[in-house]
């Protein structure tokens, strides 16, 4: 064998192979590493390999592979012959299997960056992490982020309006929702980004979702909240494929009806060599025409995805990417809110759904938003030991939206069969230009060995925005019958809802930062240091009839220290602080502070904290368990609240009380595991106890977050002449989640699915709420719940070229 492909075979290389046909993964693995990969296809036909994703040498990766698939590899020369295993001759229990699931070295031992920006695996990172790759999302038939949020606990999305999500009991903006590591995901109304552009992304290009609980403010910036969300997409791939794909929903359910709403989305993915030096990758996805379950909530939806890779010698890679996305809702463009049993009977108790199937919108309602993301992605490798990486982003919405919504509910015990419901308008144009850029080198000095890594973010956020309600006094013209919203009135929108003053925002945000793995034999240490700025400025009609500028410029220095100790090659224990730093969103204090409702002054400052982590993750049985613990507290000061309940106040009070005044803390566990060749799944918990530590909510767990939280996902392959099948089953649980003083009782869910695969097609049938559970998925401080999902039958093919 030539010197420089042994050298490769013995140096690891980062290894990211998704689930696909045996002979196709061992083709691109062989291109990878160059060196022959001899094999017979015939033997191989119908395998397929479940993800390896690692930092590996090529008999590491050959081991992970084909380990316990019945297939092994031996070196020849300059080759590796792909043979079958053959079964132990004193071992009369030993069975050469045609078809299983490999655990091999995915799981702890894929590289993720999210946590750290380093090329480390999720073993070696201390920090509490889940990361779905493609394959579970394809189980799962989940066609957007928001449908996995269930199996990941500590993870809950709150009401669609507000555009943020729950993460250990923090309200977390969707500003957190980072897609290939760069936050740029339209937040709430009028916040970071327009109300209109408040959509959580499509799966369609994702290559892997990785879900971090707690704050990493020292890499990241300021106003992290409780935790983030990585979505990373595919990339161009060396290896050519081409896929075609259609994905449907139909909903089954008494009250929403039996295949009345269907849903029904095309798909492209091909990627591959243009040259020798230039790859590329071209992902699209349309929606002609897609129901949800409600009535009257239809979106027509395109989607493209465009990069190509140019290879600049061996070192330097250069990656543009051009992503859009245009989405036209009839409806508000999110599940709207209905009202519960407890709104028409006192006998009943609150947070179970009714009517589930309407919007209590009209049929002139419309969200229509546009998004176009223009990336440049550079990574450079100095030698072996230093590298670069560096992304530079501009992303534009437009957006708009006008619907009927109902204004405060009266109690129809009292003798109000109807409502009244008050136009609303909204008109956004936001952009970002973002630039990240990272060193990371390792170096030795005297025993101790270093990985570090130093680097710096900066992001400029700007909108024009503008909105406004229908006067109060004239909503009686738009009243809705809330046993039969068919029978409503809908009157004409008024002049203040479709001409209203546009202001403009802007939030800039730099972040410096330096931090150091320092590794002394099995103990590691990693300390770090980084500055953040951020200036908020916004314009604001005030009620005291003038145009206020709110702006305010933060800046401080946080850091973080971790340990890790490693008490074996399968064990690690881990430590983390890190520091909260979180400046209010000038947004809040422009619409609920205290000058504008006339009560003083705003002095408003920074929600501070500190975060702790402790844990271990470990691998058992020869990997056929692997286990994640991590117990957490969060400390907050003047963190900040709404009071809505305020005699002379109309609408909502955005309080503050300094010091000390939140805890939130808790255990989370995720598990994968292997008990034979056929079965495998993963079992999620989290412990979640959150609330403040004064005032009049002392004690009282925060809004939409579950003490208690299970997700289980189970799949098992089927043997012989049946392989290519394999079934699944996830279950769901959450205990009860209050709202104000208002209480979601707990629930369970069920999903089963059935998916055929083999080397040119891929099919997936999943039944969703199996036992259609009818539940509040968020509740409030009245009679309106939004509900979740019914039951629903989906499906997915897709065929391999």
């Amino acid at each position: 064998m030539p010197q420089s492909a042994l050298a490769a075979t013995e140096t690891s290389q980062i290894v990211n192979l998704p689930e696909a046909p045996l002979t196709t993964s061992l083709t691109t693995l062989g291109r990878q590493y160059g060196v022959n990969l001899v094999f017979t296809a015939s033997e191989l036909d119908g395998l397929t390999n479940s993800p390896v994703r690692g930092q590996l040498t090529l008999p590491e990766a050959l081991d992970s592979l084909l380990q316990n698939i019945g297939f092994v590899a031996e070196k020849s020369g300059d080759s590796y012959l792909i043979l079958r295993q053959q079964p132990l001759m004193f071992d009369s229990h030993v069975t050469v299997l045609d078809q299983l699931l490999v655990k091999g070295r995915a799981g702890l031992d894929q590289v993720n960056k999210t946590a750290t920006k380093m090329d480390l695996s999720i073993r070696d990172t201390g920090r509490s992490i889940v990361v779905l790759d493609e394959r579970a999302l394809r189980e799962m038939n989940a066609t957007a982020v928001d449908q996995v949020l269930d199996y990941v606990p500590g993870f809950s999305n709150n009401d669609t309006a507000a555009g943020s999500l729950m993460v250990r009991g923090l309200v977390t903006d969707y500003n957190n929702v980072l897609i290939d590591g760069l936050r740029t995901l339209q937040g709430v109304n009028d916040g970071d980004g327009g109300r209109t552009g408040s959509i959580l992304p499509s799966t369609y290009n994702l290559e892997s979702v990785a879900f971090l609980r707690g704050q990493d403010g020292l890499l990241y910036g300021s106003g992290i909240g409780g935790g983030m969300i990585n979505l990373t997409t595919k990339k161009p791939e060396a290896e050519a494929s081409t896929s075609l794909g259609v994905h449907g929903t139909s909903y089954i359910s008494s009250d929403v009806g039996y295949f009345d709403r269907n849903h029904l989305a095309f798909n492209l993915d091909s990627t591959g060599p243009l040259s020798d030096n230039v790859l590329y990758r071209v992902m699209a996805q349309r929606t002609p025409s897609g129901d949800f379950f409600q009535k009257g909530l239809e979106v027509d939806e395109k989607l493209l995805d465009t990069s190509m890779t140019f290879l600049i010698g061996d070192n330097t890679r250069i990656t543009p990417r051009i992503e859009y996305a245009e989405r036209n809702f009839s409806g508000t463009g999110s599940v709207g809110k209905v009202f519960e049993k407890g709104y028409f009977s006192s006998n009943e108790d609150y947070g179970t759904p009714t009517q589930r199937e309407y919007q209590y919108g009209s049929p002139e309602d419309f969200n229509n938003n546009t998004t176009i993301n223009a990336d440049l992605t550079l990574q450079h490798d100095f030698n072996e030991d230093w590298s670069l990486s560096s992304r530079l982003r501009y992303s534009e919405t437009e957006a708009e939206q006008r619907s009927l919504e109902l204004s405060i509910p009266r109690n129809p015990l009292a003798g109000a069969p109807t409502q009244d419901r008050r136009w609303r308008g909204y008109k956004n144009d936001d952009s970002y230009k973002l630039l990240d850029i990272g060193v990371q080198g390792q170096f030795t000095t005297g025993p101790l060995s270093h990985h570090l890594l130093f680097g710096g973010s900066y992001r400029d956020f700007s909108t024009d925005y503008g909105g406004n309600y229908q006067s109060s006094s004239s909503s009686e013209h738009n009243e809705v019958d809330v046993n039969n919203p068919n029978d409503q009135i809908t009157g004409p929108v008024p002049d203040n809802v479709l001409n209203y003053e546009i202001t403009p925002k802007s939030v800039k945000d730099i972040n410096i930062y330096l931090k150091d793995r320092i590794t002394f034999g099995d103990l590691v240490i990693t300390p770090g240091v980084s500055y953040v700025q951020q200036d908020q400025v916004r314009s604001r009609s005030s009620r005291l009839s003038f145009v206020k500028v709110y702006e305010d410029s933060y800046s401080k220095f946080i850091w973080d220290l971790g340990l890790l100790y490693k008490l074996s090659d399968d064990f690690n224990v881990f430590a983390t602080y890190s520091y909260a730093y979180d400046p209010l969103n000038v947004r809040y204090i422009g619409q609920y502070g205290y000058e504008y409702h006339g009560l003083g002054t705003d002095d408003y400052v920074p929600v501070e904290g500190n975060n702790y982590e402790v844990g271990f993750k470990a691998d058992f049985f020869d990997n056929n368990l692997t286990t994640s613990v991590t117990a957490f507290q969060l400390d907050r000061e003047n963190k900040t609240s709404f009071d809505c309940n305020l005699d002379g106040i109309e609408g909502c009070l955005l309080t503050q009380e300094k010091g000390p005044n939140f805890r939130s803390k808790g255990v989370e566990v995720d598990l994968t595991f292997t008990p034979n060749s056929q079965w495998s799944g993963s079992l999620n918990y989290a412990f979640t106890r959150s609330a403040f530590t004064k005032g009049a909510d002392k004690g009282i767990q925060s809004d939409n977050s579950p003490k208690h939280s299970v997700a289980l996902w189970n799949r098992y392959r089927l043997t012989g002449d049946l392989n290519n099948f394999k079934l699944g089953l996830g279950l769901r649980y959450e205990s009860e989640r209050r709202f104000s003083s208002n209480v979601v009782p707990a629930y369970i869910e069920a999903d089963a699915g059935v998916y055929y695969d083999n080397e040119d097609w891929e099919v997936a049938l999943l039944l969703k709420n199996a036992f259609d559970e009818n539940r509040a998925e968020t509740g409030s401080r009245n009679f309106l719940v939004t509900p979740n999902a019914p039951r629903a039958l989906t499906f997915s093919v897709k065929r391999h070229f």
